[in-house]
């Protein structure tokens, strides 16, 4: 926090760690972070009702329909739907997704201050109104010096992206870009319908399940 508050890597620690040292604690943190928070009953209590949001706001895209357990200003023609929590939420997300990432200046698994799970619904075109959607999930954060320095982020100057591969790769077809209907079968695999909000659960429930059903995320 040191240095991503802006010290001097000499008056980080009182000048006694270097970067390589700053790399070696962000390790010990991100493996007791997996310790605790990818665990899979804790994954499936602190994730499972936020990405049950997520999925509904894409089926209510793709559908064009307003689903009765969604809030009223989440309706189908919202085009950017943001949640904010902590990096508790995005590390249980992770988990129960059983996805991994590498953030630019970081190490697996970490959630850096403002790291952010982003899912992309996209279109392919010339295609039918409800075929050829897809989804495309990312890892987003600034790296340490971006922090450190205070510089400007935009498109000449991004953040630290990276893709991120969700679950059993046999089941959704592809390491990146996942038909939506293979994400709608995987995400209603991995949730847990009972830690889930009453009204969003009853439509959750009524999902189709894969018929091969995938192994379950690899929390290690």
């Amino acid at each position: 926090m040191q240095r991503a508050n802006g010290f001097p890597l000499y008056k980080v620690a009182w000048g006694r760690i270097d970067e390589g040292d700053l790399l070696d604690i962000a390790r010990t943190r991100a493996f007791v972070d997996n310790l605790l928070m990818r665990t899979p009953t804790y994954c499936r209590a602190q994730a499972s009702n936020l990405l049950a949001h997520v999925l509904a706001g894409m089926e209510q895209c793709v559908d064009g329909k307003h689903l009765p357990s969604r809030p009223l200003p989440f309706g189908p023609n919202k085009r950017l739907i943001a949640y904010f929590g902590h990096d508790t939420n995005v590390e249980a997300i992770g988990g129960l997704m059983g996805t991994s990432w590498i953030p630019n200046g970081w190490v697996q698994y970490q959630s850096p201050p403002v790291g952010q799970h982003v899912f992309e619904l996209r279109k392919k075109q010339d295609t039918r109104p409800k075929e050829g959607w897809f989804v495309r999930v990312y890892f987003i954060s600034l790296t340490m010096d971006q922090m450190a320095t205070g510089c400007r982020v935009d498109e000449d100057y991004p953040p630290s992206m990276c893709p991120v591969s969700i679950g059993d790769r046999s089941v959704l077809h592809s390491s990146f870009d996942i038909p939506f209907d293979a994400f709608r079968m995987g995400l209603r695999f991995f949730i847990d319908p009972y830690a889930v909000h009453s009204d969003l659960a009853g439509w959750l429930m009524g999902l189709p399940l894969p018929i091969q059903l995938p192994p379950r995320p690899n929390f290690g």
